[in-house]
């Protein structure tokens, strides 16, 4: 591996990439060759019985990979369970104290904006829709999301003692596990569409948490310091390396994510029916774990803000009364900053707050999933599990899920069906809410991000 270029800068000789449609076409034809393979050969086997009792116990970077575990995944959990030996570790440990000063605006843009933006990729959103999971279920998939938030940017969540690189390769194998399901469904059109969750919309899903989350500060009133942002962005192309997307094509600089984003908007944003349902079920379900009606209506406007009026309008974002005034004022970000700097405890409160809420929703996916296991586990018949088999139309269960919409009772959608493999263990992969959430006021106010 070469080594990480400083901010907005390349190795001598190492000429920038250059984002082509020729590119990004051949891209929509891979997807992560190694945990592609592992996840068909467990299946393959009859083993994804045993592989999920081992993933559900694996939970921290430094933790012994269990012995139970297949040989070619032990192998691969022990090889890709480490950062690049050229890591700038200064970096990383900026860009998670940046997400703790700035955790309440981040958060806003993470579980809104940053998931509209991929429903608006109409061939990416269609793999989002193909499983029960997004459709029924999108509380605790984006529960699940934030849990992998804090997991990867959490202080030290790369080094040994976090469990933030458990998390990305757990998230390798589901993603592995859902692009097997999907192309042995029979209804899913390679030919026009690539691999499903394919390199190209591993790197969009990479550029709306990273560049994106960037730009959605500016528009909300926060200008970072251009270091802070680079930093913020090198964090993110360091978990999208760890999370099998090639080195050569990830951006190094703001400037060369940019070119990228607007490549992929240009051939692949637009209307789509399933981009408009997810975009409904996310807004209708930020309202329902939103106390009272005094803002009713305020998150559409602030989603429109973010997203720019061309995506909302393709997704459906639903116009109201607060519009104008978001759009006349566009102070969010400023009047919550002058909060942070001028009310001292209460400022830090509302940090704490906000880091809590992000934290609230991962508690929430974990503990329904322990729930649901128990349940199974209670009403589970004596035997060995099922395991899907290429040559029966039995459909498969996707790697590394968290089982949280396995609730008793419920009938999933046929796809969903069948064993799967991971599902971790939900308590013990919390960030701990007691732990300080930000840096002391003092240390936060050397004038970074703070104008």
């Amino acid at each position: 591996m070469g080594a990480y270029p400083t901010a907005g800068t390349r190795l001598a000789g190492c000429p920038a990439v250059r984002y082509t449609n020729r590119l990004l076409d051949a891209l929509r034809l891979e997807g992560d060759p190694v945990p592609d393979g592992l996840v068909a050969a467990v299946i393959a086997r009859g083993e994804t019985s045993a592989v999920n009792g081992g993933l559900r116990r694996l939970e921290r970077n430094d933790q012994v990979v269990p012995a139970e575990l297949p040989d070619d995944l032990e192998d691969w959990l022990r090889t890709s369970g480490r950062l690049p030996p050229d890591v700038d570790r200064a970096r990383l440990d900026r860009a998670a104290e940046l997400f703790r000063e700035h955790g309440l605006q981040m958060a806003l843009i993470l579980s809104t904006a940053s998931l509209i933006w991929c429903y608006a990729a109409t061939k990416g959103v269609k793999a989002l829709m193909f499983s029960s999971r997004m459709r029924h279920d999108l509380y605790h998939r984006a529960a699940e999301t934030s849990q992998f938030v804090l997991l990867v940017l959490a202080p030290g969540g790369l080094e040994e003692g976090g469990g933030g690189i458990r998390a990305i390769q757990k998230v390798r194998l589901l993603h592995s596990s859902l692009r097997d399901l999907i192309a042995n469904s029979g209804r899913w059109p390679t030919d026009e569409l690539g691999v499903p969750l394919c390199q190209e919309d591993m790197l969009l899903a990479l550029l709306t948490f990273s560049h994106d989350v960037v730009a959605g500060l500016h528009r909300l009133g926060v200008d970072l310091d251009p270091q802070d942002a680079e930093d913020y962005c090198y964090a993110w192309w360091v978990i999208g390396e760890l999370l099998g997307i090639p080195r050569a094509i990830i951006p190094t600089s703001i400037a060369e994510a940019a070119q990228l984003r607007a490549l992929i908007a240009r051939r692949q944003f637009g209307p789509s029916p399933e981009g408009a349902m997810l975009t409904k079920a996310l807004i209708e379900m930020h309202d329902r774990v939103m106390p009272g009606e005094a803002f009713d209506g305020l998150l559409p406007a602030v989603i429109r803000l973010l997203v720019g009026k061309q995506v909302a309008d393709w997704m459906a974002v639903p116009r109201g009364p607060w519009d104008h005034l978001i759009r006349h004022y566009g102070t969010i970000g400023r009047t919550l900053e002058f909060f942070d700097r001028s009310l001292g405890s209460v400022g830090d409160l509302v940090d704490e707050l906000a880091y809590r809420s992000l934290t609230r929703m991962a508690i929430e996916a974990t503990d329904t999933s322990a729930r649901a296991s128990r349940s199974r586990a209670s009403s589970a018949a004596p035997g060995p599990a099922g395991v899907a088999s290429r040559s029966r139309p039995r459909p498969r269960r996707p790697i590394w899920r968290s089982g949280a919409d396995e609730r008793p009772g419920r009938r999933r959608a046929c796809q969903d069906r069948g064993p799967r493999i991971g599902g971790g263990n939900p308590r013990a992969e919390r960030v701990p809410v007691h732990q300080p959430l930000a840096p002391p006021r003092a240390a936060r106010r050397r004038g970074r991000g703070h104008r």
